[in-house]
């Protein structure tokens, strides 16, 4: 399997991945997304509480993000995102069932439960 960004310019460059390599790119991107928007999350949290030391936070969140993105790019998707990540495992599948049923709680409460 080539690594992300060998599977990323090669759709770019109009060429066509393997149904697996696009699978496991795609896994590979969604999951950087998802660290992306908790950095992200937390660090707009930490700024209504303390606006010190914003900029600083900010690079960190920045350089931790670039950091995440360089690192899955040079190796395969399936690599990155490791054993815990992989769909075709009964842990995997059991995670995200968990994940799914916590969810579906979250958003199925009542407003007044939600704001508790």
């Amino acid at each position: 399997m080539r690594t992300l960004s060998e599977i990323l310019e090669l759709a770019k460059d109009g060429g066509m991945p393997t149904h697996e390599e696009c699978y496991w790119a795609m896994l590979a991107l969604d999951a950087l997304h998802n660290l992306d928007l908790m950095r992200l999350f937390k660090l707009i949290n930490e700024v209504k509480n303390d606006s010190k030391s914003v900029k600083m936070r900010a690079e960190l969140v920045a350089n931790n993000s670039f950091k995440s993105v360089k690192t899955a790019m040079n190796v395969t998707p399936k690599h990155w995102l490791g054993p815990s990540h992989d769909p075709s495992t009964e842990e995997c599948q059991k995670w995200r069932k968990i994940s799914k049923a916590i969810l579906n709680h979250v958003t199925s409460a009542p407003d007044n439960e939600r704001n508790a």
